[in-house]
């Protein structure tokens, strides 16, 4: 079942999450974390921010 498609609205503030199928991890090392952050901040360029956090619950291996 696919998830319907979201309202967007100019203006308003969205909360993102990036999750594994069935909430397996996403990142198979520190290096592929370190990545991500890259790709985060490059996108934080183009976008009006006023916050993000991230939070790794755990990366291990």
């Amino acid at each position: 079942m696919t998830t319907p498609k979201r309202e967007w609205y100019e203006g308003a503030s969205y909360h993102i999450t990036a999750r594994g199928n069935h909430r397996n991890d996403i990142f198979r090392d520190e290096e592929d974390f370190k990545y991500y952050l890259k790709i985060i901040e490059e996108a934080l360029l183009y976008y009006t921010n006023y916050n993000y956090g991230v939070i790794a619950e755990r990366i291990e291996r």
